[in-house]
């Protein structure tokens, strides 16, 4: 299981949706990949997503729980 990694992410507590706030691709995210916040505990990808605006994002299976995170390294690898 390789991973790789979002230089800075952005989630609210009580939110379902990750934004990507930095370039990297995520072409490499499908559901069910397994995504690690820098100082919290793993989660599960459900989708992944683009707005109208070009904006990415990524919608947890569950809601994020921890604390908000603005601007965290994140790493995603496929389970």
């Amino acid at each position: 299981m390789a991973w790789s990694t979002f230089a800075q992410v952005s989630v609210t507590n009580g939110s379902d949706v990750v934004t990507i706030t930095s370039s990297e691709t995520i072409l490499g995210v499908v559901p069910d990949s397994a995504l690690l916040i820098q100082g919290s505990a793993l989660v599960e990808v459900e989708a992944v997503f683009i707005d109208g605006g070009g904006n990415r994002f990524l919608r947890l299976r569950s809601n994020w729980s921890e604390a908000s995170r603005l601007g965290n390294t994140a790493w995603y690898s496929d389970i």
